[in-house]
This record gives C-alpha cells, sequence and structure tokens, in this order.
C-alpha cells in the first residue's frame, strides 16, 4: 500500500519537475561548451523552449506508460470510451472553446494587470519564444499534452485520490499539482490554471466517470490557444 501511494506523489510531482531539470540540463550543456556569455546562454535557453517543452512531455508520457502497465490499465480505452460519446465530444469542443475565449478577453488581461501591480516572475522568454518554433510547440501542446496530461490528473491521480481523500481532496490535490506543472507560466497563471481548468476539468470527470470531454476539451483549447 504504501508503495502504491508513493507512487501517486511521483506521478504528480515528476512532470513539473521534468521542466526544471530539462532547463538545468540545457543550462549545463550551454555553459559548458564555453561558446556562450551567461546573456547568451539566457537566450539560448528562451530560444529552446518548445524543445525543452517536447522533451518534457515525452517524459510525462514514459512515466505515463510506465505506471499504466504496472497498474494493468488501458489509457487508450480509458481516454476514448463514453456513454455518450457524441454528448461528450460536443460538449467538450464549447468547453475548450468557452475557456480559450475566456482568457483571450477577460483572465489574460487580468493576469497582466496582477503581474504588473503585484509582482510576478515568468522565465524569460518561456512564451514569446513559442512563435518560432511553431512545430515543435505544436507537437508538445496539441498532440501530446491533452492525451498526457488528462491521463495522469484526471485518470489516475484523480482516482488513486479519491480512494484515499475522497471527492473534495482528490479534486483539490490533482488541481494544485496541474496547476504546477505550468510553472513556466509563472505563479498568477497557475493559479488561473488551477482555477479555471485543473478544478472544472476534475469535477467533470469524477461525474461523468471518464476523461473524454475534458480531453476533447483541453485539445480544443490548445489548438486554439497555438492558433491565436
Amino acid at each position: 500500500m504504501k508503495k502504491n501511494k508513493l507512487n501517486i506523489w511521483l506521478l504528480l510531482i515528476l512532470p513539473p519537475l521534468f521542466f526544471l531539470i530539462n532547463i538545468v540540463v540545457f543550462t549545463v550543456y550551454f555553459g559548458t561548451s564555453g561558446q556562450y556569455t551567461d546573456e547568451q546562454i539566457t537566450r539560448k535557453i528562451s530560444e529552446n523552449i518548445p524543445l525543452l517543452l517536447l522533451i518534457s512531455q515525452v517524459e510525462m508520457l514514459g512515466i505515463l506508460l510506465y505506471y499504466s502497465k504496472r497498474i494493468n490499465i488501458n489509457i487508450l480505452n480509458d481516454t476514448f470510451t463514453s456513454n455518450r460519446l457524441k454528448r461528450d465530444i460536443i460538449s467538450g469542443l464549447f468547453l475548450g472553446l468557452f475557456i480559450a475565449l475566456l482568457y483571450k478577453f477577460v483572465i489574460s488581461d487580468f493576469l497582466i494587470h496582477l503581474q504588473s501591480n503585484i509582482g510576478d516572475y515568468v522565465p524569460k522568454g518561456s512564451l514569446s519564444s513559442l512563435k518560432g518554433n511553431l512545430i515543435i510547440f505544436g507537437i508538445a501542446n496539441i498532440i501530446l499534452a491533452p492525451f498526457v496530461e488528462e491521463n495522469i490528473y484526471r485518470n489516475i491521480a484523480l482516482i488513486k485520490l479519491q480512494s484515499k481523500y475522497g471527492n473534495y481532496g482528490a479534486i483539490l490535490i490533482s488541481s494544485v499539482f496541474f496547476g504546477i506543472l505550468h510553472w513556466l507560466g509563472g505563479f498568477w497563471y497557475m493559479l488561473a490554471t488551477l482555477f479555471f481548468v485543473g478544478i472544472p476539468f476534475a469535477i467533470i470527470s469524477l461525474k461523468r466517470k471518464n476523461i473524454l470531454l475534458v480531453f476533447i476539451a483541453h485539445l480544443t483549447l490548445n489548438i486554439l490557444e497555438f492558433i491565436m
């Protein structure tokens, strides 16, 4: 039993750590090459943020596959199975669209206000560098992220946490770690992700007893983010 609990916490903790570890590895690589100044190393890291995201998503996929095999679940079946398939797909499309529009026209301005008036730390170039690496960013954020993140946070972890901490505890814990996963966007972005995506998606997943609706919503949201 202790071993299973430890694995769940590792499944929650490792994904955000992957981003940090990969940034450190890239920093050491550029630093030890002797070709770059400190300012140039910072710029190189910023330019490679999309690649760092892709590598991190592949690493997350690896631990997801390892854990799902260990507990003998079929994540493909869990993702795409629903007793109300058509309704969940349509609802997911509208939910993803609603969150995307809410973020673009309301939340983003509020985040800028908080960052400007209260303060925040956003790693340099973490967002601006995405425009120059759209293919890599698209693979990481559209092909991998919705599938990997929904299965980690709203499928495996949420169910395991529910058995130990109940519905409210499972929703809160999984959503907090989902927010932390997005630390590259800064503190306020983590909170926005927690409240406007993590908690609603967790509630829907528990109510629906599957992740198809939130997977479609996550996919739609990321596609719209990619386009915008």
